[in-house]
């Protein structure tokens, strides 16, 4: 069934960049004029008055990538030959409470492992969840065109193309670019998913309970299992292939519950409660080369999903245990920042799996984007 994309509203997460006012320096002397006055970059969570109480950084981690440049010029400009010449993968800390932290060492201008303000710059910041300590995986900047950092994920596929969803990320950018000390205390990261969620419904339309005693769903038909993503989300993330090409039948599972699910009756119950399911974008219509004429030709790779399960039901006072497989292909591009929903419509005898609704990826009701 095509899936009719919604409008996206963004989903954000505010972490604000704090000047903190100390009455220290490393020496006795004065503080030097070109730093704000005993003012440090620090990290903590806020909540947005528009939006429910934040928690889900939490006990995490994220990374942040810093340029600092000079006052007259702007970000746009300076980028095609930054470096990220303050914070290069500097990992940050949130506590149990919400209090995040770092630590840059010792450095010709911080203050217990925290850097200063320097009043004769600006500063462009980009943060990402959830971090990552390996450089390779969060490079640098290049030189040239682009200079902004990006991520280059993966599907973290075995030698046999498998995929175990416990290694799936959610991968989520932020940015602030052209701040200054100046332009107040307060800089807030707003950070956007840049993939898409998978998950799983049961609707029951009978008046008896069921219960759902095994379930598992592999998915085929992925174009792209590779994604170069900038922290900057205006900049287009960009997919690839590198293990399989549309023409292969790689089949890997996506959700396996083995603990019971109830759904009442006349009810509905979420289903891929062990793991949501974040998977890079995928385009069901693409023009291509034909490699053997050579021509441009449309070519077309729909997302293919196989459900197994077993449940009970009990009607006309008879409990019956019942094993059905039920397949679909969603013939659409899922798209960043968007939760697709697969329902399965129990009726009467009947399993049907049917639409997979689109809707955005909506902090305020997604419980598991950290997971």
């Amino acid at each position: 069934m095509l899936v009719k994309c919604m409008n996206m509203k963004r989903s954000l997460i505010y972490i604000v960049v704090l000047l903190v006012v100390i009455s220290c320096t490393k020496d006795t002397s004065a503080p030097s004029p070109i730093f704000s006055e005993g003012g440090l970059i620090s990290f903590t969570t806020r909540v947005n008055t528009k939006t429910p109480i934040i928690t889900e950084l939490n006990g995490e981690q994220f990374g942040v990538y810093a340029y600092k440049f000079p006052n007259l010029t702007t970000w746009g400009t300076y980028k095609t030959a930054a470096a990220p010449d303050l914070f290069l993968n500097l990992k940050v800390t949130c506590d149990d409470a919400g209090a995040c932290s770092y630590d840059v060492g010792d450095t010709d201008t911080d203050i217990n492992g925290r850097e200063q303000w320097e009043l004769s710059k600006k500063y462009s910041y980009f943060a990402y969840y959830p971090y990552l300590s390996s450089a390779p995986s969060v490079p640098d900047s290049e030189y040239g065109i682009l200079s902004d950092p990006y991520i280059d994920y993966s599907l973290p596929l075995s030698a046999d193309l498998e995929v175990n969803p416990d290694d799936l990320l959610d991968i989520m950018t932020a940015k602030v670019t052209d701040w200054s000390a100046t332009r107040g205390t307060v800089v807030r990261f707003e950070f956007y998913h840049r993939l898409f969620l998978i998950e799983l419904y049961g609707y029951n339309f009978n008046s008896e309970m069921i219960k759902i005693t095994d379930l598992s769903m592999t998915i085929s038909g992925i174009r792209y299992n590779k994604a170069r993503i900038f922290m900057d989300y205006d900049i287009p993330s960009e997919y690839s292939s590198d293990k399989w090409t549309k023409d292969d039948t790689v089949e890997f599972p996506i959700i396996n519950q083995t603990s019971p699910i109830t759904i009442d009756g006349n009810s509905e119950a979420e289903l891929s409660t062990d793991k949501n399911i974040v998977l890079i974008p995928q385009k069901y219509l693409e023009r291509i080369e034909d490699p053997y004429t050579k021509e441009i030709r449309d070519d077309e790779s729909g997302l293919n999903v196989q459900l197994d399960l077993t449940y009970e039901i009990t009607l006309d006072n008879k409990t019956t245990t019942r094993t059905v497989r039920r397949s679909a292909t969603y013939n659409s591009d899922f798209i960043e920042r968007n939760k697709y929903t697969l329902n399965v419509n129990f009726v009467g005898e009947e399993v049907l799996l049917v639409t997979a609704n689109a809707a955005p990826w909506d902090k305020k009701d997604v419980t598991h984007i950290f997971d």
